[in-house]
């Protein structure tokens, strides 16, 4: 099963304190001040749970703050359609259904929940899969046109306008969309980064010859996650018994610990870099909701 390692915005924490100094090794002084930098929150006990944040979720709408323009983007479609004379409801504002912690992290350097794991493999909760599938599908249902004239009002006249109210609403709350960011690109470059590090490599390495102790032939352990073998329907029971291992040998070799680490490190020097932009794209952001919040009050 593809992992995403931006998590589809699946995963945005905000609270964050940053840091810009430049790229820091891994040994002495340096060392020292990443461990003073990170001494508010327990790295070995987090990477467990997946409860980590990385310094470019602050340039990014968190987890209420992404509900709330879902919302208010539903909302705008709504008063959208009725200013083009047709009658579109848009359904109650449903929460989606979500089991994560709402920071980027979620799954981004792979699992790393054992219980989860015995029960899923690789595989997503299929309860919450259903459910988030009922919700998504009462939105698109309600703000789909019945008619060709109304049709067009909600999609556009031809897919090169922007014409209709789904994309207006879209450019209205584009300051908001992690997509094509500068906080998403440097996230993006920096997990490169960080898992071309030596430090990250050699954590790979004990992975992968626990992995092999254990009869299994993968060279990294994202290898496992994507193994072509556990793209079915549900999870086999050769896929729960790989990705129970999986978690073992990660632990076994703090692999999520030290490729959050390192990734962390390259995040702080690249925003030290595109300090500007990441602040006039925070301001944006802040727009978008403010917008929102008026949409949602009235």
């Amino acid at each position: 099963m593809k992992a995403n390692r931006t998590m589809a915005l699946t995963a945005l924490g905000a609270a964050v304190v940053l840091g810009t100094a430049g790229y820091l090794t891994s040994g002495g002084k340096e060392k020292e001040e990443i461990e003073r930098t990170e001494s508010v929150v327990d790295i070995s006990r987090a990477a467990e749970d997946g409860h980590l944040r990385l310094p470019v979720e602050a340039y990014l709408p968190d987890k209420a703050q992404r509900e709330l323009l879902r919302r208010a983007r539903q909302k705008a479609v709504e008063q959208c359609m009725k200013d083009k004379g047709f009658s579109c409801r848009a359904p109650s504002a449903t929460s989606l259904p979500d089991d994560s912690t709402g920071n980027l992290t979620d799954g981004r350097y792979g699992i790393h929940d054992r219980a989860k794991a015995a029960k899923f493999g690789y595989h997503p909760d299929p309860k919450l899969q259903e459910q988030r599938a009922k919700v998504m599908d009462a939105s698109s249902k309600s703000l789909t046109g019945s008619s060709e004239r109304e049709r067009r009002a909600l999609m556009g006249s031809a897919p090169a306008k922007n014409d209709g109210c789904i994309q207006e609403v879209k450019q209205r709350f584009a300051g908001a969309s992690a997509q094509n960011s500068p906080a998403m690109k440097i996230a993006n470059q920096a997990y490169d980064q960080a898992k071309a590090d030596r430090r990250v490599k050699h954590a790979f390495s004990g992975w992968e010859a626990c992995m092999r102790h254990q009869g299994y032939s993968y060279g990294e352990p994202m290898q496992a996650n994507d193994d072509s073998k556990f793209a079915t329907r549900s999870p086999t029971e050769q896929e729960i018994q790989v990705a129970v291992t999986d978690v073992d040998c990660r632990l076994q070799n703090e692999v999520n610990k030290i490729w959050y680490q390192t990734e962390n490190e390259y995040q702080k020097r690249l925003i030290g870099k595109n300090s500007g932009e990441l602040e006039t794209a925070r301001r944006d952001v802040a727009r978008s909701l403010s917008e929102a919040r008026s949409l949602a009050k009235g």
